[in-house]
């Protein structure tokens, strides 16, 4: 202390000698304390040292406002993970609730930001400003993402549901509108089967004395007439009663009326080649006009779903059963082509009778294959 020595007093409350080894006492200066309200000489007048500060020997000016900064470091961590964490709140409601409330989440985790960037001087720096809101806006826009995707998925989901629900309305539209236009031509053929039986009853009666012979073949014809009406009432019945019966059937013209149907098609212009072998028996009015039907049916899909400009008929009667086959060597038309329902009243009308119906392509050829059984038809 430069030859100089500290006065003490006797008091019991002595500074700490580091208070003391941060002062010094210059010539003919003092340095006085009070105790007990009284004054006490020290020794000269405190002086700072070069390098020292009133807080203790070896502290340097800058160190408290480290210890402050250090401080206000500490709380960082803290305020940056709350901000993660309502960003990943809000993230989680962007996602996961289309019903929520994305704007007010947006809101609070920008009020957190912009708060701790005003009243937290670390968080001032530019670098952390970067990182606050850069996090923030990439959050936003994962979120973002996730809820257009997830909308675009929902979109789908009910556009193609509403797409399946909307064909098979179409579906079924198309099978009830055969099933009545199968009714109204069994009608008639029951109907034409009754005037026959009522003529022939009729002529019986007349000639049941004088021609003997004539009344009973009358009779007969009676008796065939009208079990096949029958046969044909049982069908209308039974096509009534189940709906879920699935696949097509024929009305009006029949066998003997397909020459026209090929001359119709090429004067249309389409070449048809028809060809029908087998010993023809005797068939039933329904199912007569079921296969004249299936022919008409796929001569119209050729016309309407192939660029073909030719298409071959066959029909061949074989034992127990009528084979028919329509095909064509035409691609087909665009997909954007309106679809039928040809096919499906043509499965509609064979199933009627037993029968089914197969469709192949092989070798770019397209054919249309129909069986009807003939036994107990």
């Amino acid at each position: 202390m430069g030859g100089r020595h500290l006065c003490r007093g006797p008091d019991r409350h002595r500074r700490p000698a580091r208070d003391l080894g941060a002062v010094r006492v210059g010539p003919g200066q003092r340095v006085e304390r009070r105790q007990h309200g009284r004054r006490r000489p020290v020794c000269g007048p405190p002086q700072p040292a070069p390098g020292s500060s009133v807080g203790g020997p070896g502290r340097r000016p800058g160190l408290a406002r480290a210890g402050h900064r250090g401080r206000r470091r500490a709380h960082a961590p803290a305020l940056l993970w709350s901000a993660g964490a309502a960003a990943r709140a809000h993230l989680h409601d962007r996602a996961t609730r289309p019903g929520g409330l994305p704007l007010g989440g947006a809101a609070a985790v920008a009020a957190f930001i912009v708060f701790a960037d005003l009243y937290v001087p670390l968080l001032a720096d530019p670098s952390e400003l970067i990182f606050h809101w850069s996090s923030l806006i990439l959050v936003w826009l994962t979120g973002h993402g996730l809820r257009v995707a997830a909308n675009r998925a929902a979109t789908e989901a009910v556009r193609a549901h509403l797409a399946e629900a909307t064909s098979r309305e179409a579906a079924l539209r198309a099978i009830s509108d055969e099933r009545a236009r199968i009714a109204r031509e069994l009608h008639d053929i029951v109907a034409h089967s009754v005037g026959v039986i009522v003529v022939q009853a009729g002529a019986a009666e007349q000639v049941v004395e004088e021609d003997p012979e004539f009344a009973r073949r009358a009779l007969a014809t009676i008796r065939a007439t009208g079990a096949g009406a029958l046969v044909e009432m049982r069908r209308v019945v039974t096509m009534l009663r189940d709906p879920d019966l699935g696949h097509d059937l024929a009305p009006q013209p029949g066998i003997a009326a397909l020459p026209d149907l090929v001359t119709s098609a090429r004067d249309a212009g389409l070449q048809v080649d028809l060809e029908v072998t087998g010993e023809r028996p005797s068939l039933p009015a329904g199912l007569d006009l079921t296969a004249y039907r299936v022919v008409q049916e796929a001569l119209t899909n050729v016309r309407r779903h192939s660029e073909a400009t030719c298409a071959q008929v066959a029909m061949a009667f074989v034992p127990g059963a009528l084979k028919i086959e329509v095909s064509d060597a035409g691609p087909p038309r665009s997909a954007d082509h309106e679809a039928g329902h040809g096919l499906l009243g043509m499965r509609e009308r064979v199933a009627l009778f037993g029968g089914q119906v197969e469709t192949d392509t092989i070798g770019g050829v397209f054919t249309v294959r129909a069986v009807l059984p003939l036994e107990g038809s």
